[in-house]
């Protein structure tokens, strides 16, 4: 399969070679074309749009409906672009060349030669009543002799209110200035109505790639998995984010980030001390509802459950404990003993009742050098506390950290498994 062109700095929903941005990748099968060699764009509220151009494409073919208000500047033209992103807008820098008909006094009119910022798919016209349509094809690649060009053809229909035009139909051809010598190969498209408004509801676009078949992806096809470390699953034709592993080693403060639409989440991690630990190094975790600020108010969270000590201690009974952190792991000073932690939680919480937390519940094995304890075995429920009816519903981020500011020893693995 040949590579793509994408846009560098996509908006979330863009269409770009049949595939759609989702936010952190470009998946699903090709979205509104018979397969990967078309395109359908809703204009509705657009006044331009960019298409990228696929490697393998030699031609283009444009059918446009446009719905425009009333401008008398209402004209639809297409300009071209050599990297991508770049679009020559030059005074001179397309030709137009052709015969128009005019239902009203004119009748038909010849341009010989016309210089312009664009190549022209439309005539102007300003009844809003009627749209903009219009059929045209475009050559994308050309020699390398500086005396060839991109040639376009179309056959465009407008309406104006004036007496000397009113239904006005154009043949024209058009065409990438001859001065413009580096262009081998167009990469990208740009559709605008140089009258500067948005195209209405019923406004429309369908783009037919010409090239090779064979160099033509299927319509059953899909980008691949990101290449992160992490593991994926194809869900509804998107790349899911599945499970990540991480190494802690040396790690202070460690953020997970949530991927988008998960609900629930489950972490599996061993953990080990800093090498020469003397205080409690107990491993909490803080929750973020905007991914970046980590909530610390001296009761946004809560726990309950017990604990077990092999030590004399024995049972003890955790009874709904609030503070400004949950815990993971309890009261590990021992540095050649490492924590285990099966830790599982919500992360999207009932709006109603309006003070529901989100849940979890750990469970874990720690191991504190006093004989009343010994290894630690603790169960708990944990829960973040929100009380904004209806605001925020979901965690963006969690942070696991050591109690004491230490920084996690070596080796010591987290892996996260997504629910969605």
């Amino acid at each position: 399969m040949p590579p793509f062109d994408f846009p560098a700095s996509p908006a979330v929903g863009e269409v770009s070679n049949g595939y759609q941005w989702t936010g952190e990748m470009w998946g699903g099968a090709p979205k509104l074309g018979t397969d990967m060699s078309e395109q359908f764009f809703d204009l509705t509220g657009l006044s331009s749009l960019d298409i990228q151009v696929p490697v393998w494409a030699k031609g283009v073919q444009l059918i446009g409906n446009c719905y425009l208000p009333t401008n008398a500047s209402n004209t639809m033209l297409l300009r071209v672009s050599a990297d991508g992103s770049t679009f020559f807008s030059g005074a001179s820098d397309y030709y137009n060349i052709g015969c128009s008909h005019n239902t009203g006094s004119s009748g038909y009119m010849t341009n010989q030669s016309a210089t312009g910022t664009g190549i022209v798919l439309t005539l102007s016209g300003q009844d809003p009543v009627f749209p903009h349509s219009f059929t045209a094809e475009m050559t994308l690649v050309r020699p390398a002799s500086p005396s060839q060009i991109f040639l376009c053809k179309t056959y465009g229909k407008s309406q104006d209110t004036a007496a000397s035009t009113m239904s006005r139909t154009v043949w024209w051809e058009g065409w990438l200035s001859t001065a413009v010598t580096t262009a081998l190969a167009l990469k990208a498209l740009r559709l605008f109505n140089f009258g500067g408004t948005a195209c209405l509801a019923g406004s429309w676009l369908k783009v037919k790639w010409l090239g090779d078949i064979a160099q033509v992806p299927p319509s059953t096809g899909i980008a691949d998995a990101p290449s992160d470390g992490c593991e994926y699953v194809r869900v509804n034709g998107i790349w899911r984010k599945k499970s990540q592993t991480f190494v802690l080693d040396g790690i202070v403060n460690f953020d997970l980030a949530v991927p988008d639409g998960a609900k629930a989440m489950r972490v599996y991690s061993t953990m080990m001390p800093p090498p020469a630990n003397a205080t409690s190094s107990s491993v909490c975790f803080r929750a973020s509802i905007d991914g970046t600020n980590f909530m610390a108010g001296a009761s946004d969270y809560h726990y309950a459950g017990f604990i077990h000590y092999s030590g004399a201690s024995g049972f003890s009974s955790l009874n709904s404990v609030v503070g400004a952190f949950n815990y993971l792991a309890f009261n590990n000073d021992a540095a050649i003993v490492q924590e285990v932690i099966d830790w599982r939680q919500t992360l999207i919480r009932p709006t109603v009742p309006s003070n529901q937390p989100w849940y979890g519940m750990v469970n874990s094995t720690s191991y504190q050098t006093t004989a009343a304890n010994a290894y630690n075995n603790a169960q708990m429920r944990v829960g973040v506390m929100n009380t904004s009816a209806g605001v925020v519903t979901t965690l963006k981020a969690l942070r696991i950290y050591r109690a004491n500011g230490g920084a996690f020893g070596s080796p010591s693995l987290l892996e996260a498994s997504w629910i969605y």
